[in-house]
């Protein structure tokens, strides 16, 4: 099959981050106010019923969404092309051997982290606009402009990368192995299982020719 173009990767990443956020959103508000001191209380139906009525009606749901959605957009572009890249520089330095899923496991996770660094100041900029308010916090961000510019201004540059460490220690596991077992199912029972049926048809047709039973796909 044809590679897709570097602006295509983009486009194909950037449209997964935007449907899966749209999606998940109010989940992931509902999460991070139930999570803090003098958040919402009780079962997710009983919390989500408490944010309806008393925060706004269905747009509680979506309060923060613009720099989420920029940063789930970016970072989603940059995931699927930076683990298509890497692949490929793998592959060039290797002499043309292509990686086997245990290492795109690791280029994916590698990708996630490069991903990661870039797209940090949005998600402060995200978790803060977030929780102001909740539990007696102050409000401090009139929006994420205003976030960006007072948290640079208070607490400096490095404030936009607080917890980039603690991030990494998750994302790269957890991207690593979910590209390896993607990679390793899709060798054996996608991709990989269509290779073993196209090397096989020169054999399995000449048999057919001859009036022979095909026989079994080769592993």
């Amino acid at each position: 099959a044809d590679q897709l173009l570097l602006e295509e990767r983009l486009a194909s990443g950037a449209v997964a981050g935007a449907l899966s956020t749209a999606a998940c959103y109010p989940l992931d508000t509902l999460k991070s106010q139930m999570a803090v001191a003098g958040g919402l209380r009780g079962s997710v139906a009983a919390a989500a019923t408490q944010l309806f009525r008393e925060q706004g009606g269905l747009r509680a749901f979506y309060k923060g969404i613009g720099p989420t959605l920029l940063c789930d957009v970016i970072g989603s572009a940059l995931g699927f092309t930076l683990y298509e890249t890497f692949q490929t520089m793998y592959r060039e330095a290797s002499g043309g051997r292509r990686p086997n899923p245990l290492e795109k496991g690791a280029l994916g996770g590698l990708g996630a982290c490069v991903s990661l660094t870039l797209t940090m100041p949005l998600e402060v900029v995200m978790t803060r606009m977030r929780v102001q308010g909740l539990g007696h916090r102050p409000v401090l961000y009139k929006n994420a402009l205003d976030c960006l510019r007072l948290s640079v201004q208070r607490e400096g540059l490095k404030s936009l990368w607080l917890g980039t460490g603690a991030a990494y220690v998750k994302i790269f596991p957890q991207l690593a192995i979910t590209y390896f077992v993607f990679e390793l199912a899709s060798e054996q029972l996608g991709v990989g299982g269509l290779g073993r049926y196209e090397r096989s048809k020169p054999v399995r047709n000449k048999a057919v020719d001859e009036g022979k039973p095909p026989g079994p796909v080769a592993a």
